[in-house]
């Protein structure tokens, strides 16, 4: 991720509780803040930890293991049965949640594909 990012922006790779600690803190008020996570519960608590999400982008996930319940949202994103109620959560909240692998794909709606 270090080599990926553009010149001229910063990166942190930090854990959850130092993240939602900066956040608590304000120590990203007068930043954009972009956030990789793998599991959507860390935004639903964000959130609730008073956090304004605007937009929250599905990219690419990790494919359902045998047996677990999942919807395929795209060519490379699944959405689990059990994560649907977290993602309603955030949509409740204000946030926008899109499906987009890559800034070229279209983005859509979640909505779309699960019922929130």
């Amino acid at each position: 991720m270090r080599m990926a990012k553009p010149a001229g922006v910063a990166l942190s790779i930090i854990s959850e509780q130092t993240a939602r600690d900066h956040f608590r803190e304000g120590k990203y008020d007068d930043h954009t803040v972009f956030v990789i996570v793998r599991d959507p519960r860390i935004i639903q608590q964000l959130e609730e930890d008073g956090q304004k999400v605007p937009k929250l982008t599905i990219g690419g996930t990790v494919s359902p293991q045998d047996g677990q319940a999942a919807t395929q949202v795209s060519r490379r994103a699944y959405v689990l049965d059990n994560e649907v109620p977290v993602y309603s959560s955030i949509a409740a909240h204000g946030t926008s949640v899109n499906i987009q692998y890559v800034p070229a794909d279209k983005d859509e709606p979640l909505s779309k594909y699960v019922n929130l």
